[in-house]
């Protein structure tokens, strides 16, 4: 444990793993090529963006991961979940509170399909789901 339950090895890991489940997930190979589509981004821009260099974009997106898996670390031990299931049950319980429901605002607000969203919210699911089974596991 550490401050305020915090398990910094196990914060990295999951915020490793959950690099990784982004990198699956949104390969052209798994739901890459849809988000893609559903978003409005054309093959071309995605191109020129990895031509540029997506140092700065990763980075911070792992930094962000950083942040869920440590916060999430914390909810995991002020919950009690002691046991896999009991932290994916923690898991599904913030998503469903906090990502899905601030992430319908693209639907509602900026008129984003609801299959973006669906794409987007799934993925938020299993990569909160990966770090807790890590957190769990790495505990």
């Amino acid at each position: 444990m550490g401050f305020y339950g915090i398990n910094f090895l196990g914060v990295l890991v999951a915020a490793i793993a959950a690099m990784l489940v982004g990198m699956i997930w949104y390969s052209p190979n798994v739901c890459g090529n849809k988000w893609m589509a559903l978003a409005g981004i054309s093959k071309k821009k995605m191109k020129e963006s990895k031509e540029k260099g997506m140092a700065k974009q990763m980075v911070t997106g792992f930094v962000s991961q950083l942040v869920m898996a440590c916060v999430l670390s914390i909810f995991l031990a002020y919950s009690g979940a002691a046991s896999i299931p009991a932290a994916l049950v923690v898991v599904f319980l913030l998503w469903l509170g906090m990502i899905a429901t601030t992430q319908i605002g693209s639907v509602l607000w900026e008129g984003k399909s609801f299959e973006l969203f669906f794409l987007n919210t799934l993925h938020s699911l299993v990569a909160l789901a990966v770090m807790a089974i890590a957190l769990q596991l790495m505990g």
